[in-house]
């Protein structure tokens, strides 16, 4: 199976870090181009692939094609489907009404939606942030209940399956277990509190005061949309198919985003404290203390999505949805 990579990544440790006056020499430049060859080509799919040093952009660039059927390019105001990153614009959402005293991260979640079952034990919308809610996953749930891989989703078709479940894999808070459906019921805690569409509430709330001027969540796979890249599948030795876009659910994922205008720009410094909003105490508002146990290892579970530490502390965040990919890498250099 092909996955297209939307290589949105701070990997410096792919290049030697000798940097003159802050920019790559053109052996780097070639030696990162050499890394994504295989896709930079006139009849594949590719994705885009960025750079940032200290906070500066030194390296963008996209390569192979964003549509097989027209032959057109990435470029740098392709527009991708960043899949789960898309949880951390929904945790700002979050943290914004709780900034305005409109919610607390320990409320029950029934507060916002009664029509839930009542599980036995209190489910807050911090677990949900820190997927400890215990909640079953959309796709699992549907997968039960009889729905094809392929078959189109939504945020009402999970309402439906969820509101017969009488059980929680786990008391809520004791365990970790990644969750696409506690960010999809965020989405409605925030539509029940602004009384606001949340794609509405989030472009004038999250996105603007970012400066995400290109941003936008999708909720009907289908419509049509200016600059979009598409998802392939490839089968045989050189061929593809559309894959199948069967996301119309939000909360979880189906932010869409161009990598360099917005995406990369939303990770420098400038970008995180742009305008009025400041996100930067984003994640240390909603640190466990202690922290969560992932694997019999110490993990400090954040906002965003599930996070992989290494020994020297760089980061890494991994996102799918259908075969859009992206990656997005930390490292912490000397």
């Amino acid at each position: 199976m092909f996955q297209r990579k939307i290589l949105l990544s701070i990997l410096l440790n792919i290049i030697t870090i000798s940097l003159i006056n802050g920019q790559l020499t053109e052996a780097q430049k070639n030696k990162i181009d050499s890394l994504v060859a295989k896709w930079n080509n006139s009849d594949s799919p590719g994705g885009a692939v960025g750079i940032l040093l200290n906070g500066k952009l030194i390296y963008a660039k996209g390569f192979g094609l964003a549509s097989l059927d027209y032959d057109i390019p990435n470029n740098e105001n392709t527009i991708f489907n960043i899949g789960s990153i898309s949880k951390q614009f929904t945790a700002m959402g979050i943290i914004r009404l709780q900034q305005k005293d409109k919610l607390s991260f320990d409320d029950n979640i029934r507060k916002y939606i009664p029509e839930l079952p009542d599980f036995g034990h209190v489910l807050t919308i911090r677990h949900m942030l820190h997927h400890t809610s215990g909640l079953r996953d959309i796709h699992s749930l549907l997968a039960i209940a009889g729905w094809r891989d392929e078959d189109p989703r939504s945020n009402s078709d999970l309402m439906t399956v969820l509101k017969d479940q009488r059980d929680l894999n786990f008391v809520p808070g004791d365990e970790y277990m990644y969750s696409n459906t506690g960010y999809i019921l965020c989405a409605k805690i925030i539509e029940s509190v602004t009384g606001e569409a949340f794609i509405n509430w989030m472009q004038k709330e999250v996105f603007t005061p970012l400066g995400l001027s290109s941003t936008y969540i999708e909720d009907l796979s289908v419509r049509v949309r200016k600059g979009n890249a598409t998802s392939y599948n490839k089968f045989g030795d050189n061929n593809f198919v559309r894959a199948s876009e069967y996301w119309n659910y939000f909360g979880s994922g189906n932010s869409f985003i161009n990598y360099r205008p917005d995406f990369l720009g939303f990770l420098t410094p400038i970008g995180f404290t742009v305008g009025a909003t400041n996100f930067q105490s984003l994640t240390a508002s909603t640190i466990t203390n202690p922290p969560i146990y992932l694997n019999r290892r110490p993990q400090q579970n954040t906002i965003t999505i599930e996070v992989h530490t290494s020994a020297n502390q760089n980061a890494n965040y991994t996102a799918t949805l259908g075969n859009y990919s992206l990656i997005l890498n930390f490292e912490e250099l000397d």
